[in-house]
């Protein structure tokens, strides 16, 4: 089976699963539990750039309460906690507040929760590590009695003023 057809067949079992989440929310809704009023979580992934201009990316997800596996689970624990994992819940649209030392962004999200933006930056990063830290914050939506949304990401800013970059893509196929 290619490469494709498995991306493909994935994509599938992933909105299937998504569907039977959500239709499982809205029925225990109608019976009045509160299983759709899970915290909000960023997740940051890795960005790079220059002390001028960055790409920031990431997350805005429903959080679901997985905790880590250990040797104790039960089969049905393992079940349950790998459908929460596979069917992650985005939140469209949101709004996150990118600050990255004394410049500030605000980034919408698109359908699926994720961010992914080049920044010019207005005040250089006086980049004196490779990695530099930014934080992230979720300006919107906000649920009441919840702690406010933050993340910390990274960015790696090569020091000085490199001539070139190599950029190596080796996956499964090559290895």
């Amino acid at each position: 089976m290619g490469a494709e057809t498995q991306t493909g067949i994935r994509s599938q079992v992933v909105k299937i699963l998504g569907d039977i989440c959500r239709k499982a929310e809205a029925v225990a809704d109608l019976a009045g539990l509160d299983v759709g009023n899970d915290p909000y979580k960023i997740v940051a992934y890795r960005g790079y750039g220059t002390t001028t201009r960055v790409l920031v990316q990431g997350r805005v997800l429903e959080c679901e309460d997985v905790s880590p596996a250990t040797e104790m689970d039960t089969l049905t624990s393992n079940l349950v906690n790998t459908l929460k994992r596979i069917a992650s819940d985005p939140i469209a649209g949101a709004r996150v507040r990118v600050t990255i030392a004394a410049n500030k962004r605000e980034l919408t999200c698109d359908a699926e929760g994720f961010f992914r933006e080049w920044i010019d930056l207005g005040e250089p990063i006086a980049a004196k590590q490779t990695w530099q830290e930014i934080q992230l914050e979720l300006v919107s939506p906000v649920r009441d009695g919840h702690t406010p949304v933050t993340a910390t990401g990274l960015l790696q800013i090569p020091p000085g003023t490199p001539a070139f970059g190599v950029i190596s893509d080796l996956d499964d196929t090559v290895i």
